[in-house]
């Protein structure tokens, strides 16, 4: 996986994203620096935690880019997108702060 984000990279910095290029590496880095103390926490996780985890990014990633960013009902004040973004928003905010919880440690 190393190897296709480097050629990845490399991709980024040929269409001059430089910046980008360099802030994902930087994040990759320390994401592999960081490699083992991951591992452990993923152990830890049970299945319901794997299937939260599944069901967050699919209603991020997935369903969040069909719903229409229009308004709708009376004076336009329903807007699925904006209100689903809402979700998303505090859907993220509970994986903050249930995650480190569930990470026994000093």
């Amino acid at each position: 996986m190393a190897l296709v984000l480097a050629f990845l990279i490399g991709c980024l910095v040929r269409l001059e994203y430089e910046f980008l290029a360099v802030s994902l590496t930087v994040v990759i880095t320390f994401i592999l620096a960081q490699k083992f103390t991951l591992h452990g926490w993923i152990r830890q996780l049970n299945r319901s935690d794997i299937l939260a985890i599944l069901l967050f990014i699919v209603l991020t990633a997935l369903l969040l880019p069909w719903l229409p960013d229009r308004d709708f009902g009376p004076f336009g004040i329903f807007n699925l997108y904006r209100n689903w973004l809402l979700v998303v928003i505090f859907l993220t905010l509970h994986f903050l702060t249930y995650f480190p919880r569930q990470i026994p440690g000093p």
